[in-house]
């Protein structure tokens, strides 16, 4: 699972994507690495590993340089990402 996560970087699966794969018990399993502190729920059904996670927010402070206001457009194209995967970051 941590494997699959990893490679999936800024756009991993969602618990739904991932049960046909894992099985049925893959959301306890998600929270089992959660407590581990392997990864983080940044909305519901969706984790990212703690690396994963730290590489987006570098990204994104790297993007944000200059102190003004960037919509998500920016971001998301700058990103190379969907607004499916940023707005939940970004909230």
């Amino acid at each position: 699972i941590l494997t699959e996560l990893t490679a999936a970087g800024a756009e991993p699966p969602t618990v739904t994507e991932l049960t046909p794969r894992h099985g049925p018990k893959i959301g306890n399993v998600l929270r089992f690495l959660e407590r581990s502190q392997r990864v983080v729920q940044v909305e519901p059904g969706r984790f990212y590993t703690i690396e994963g996670l730290q590489a987006v927010l570098d990204r994104l402070k790297g993007i944000m340089s200059q102190p003004r206001e960037y919509t998500p457009a920016e971001l998301r194209e700058a990103l190379g990402t969907s607004r499916k995967f940023l707005i939940p970051l970004l909230e």
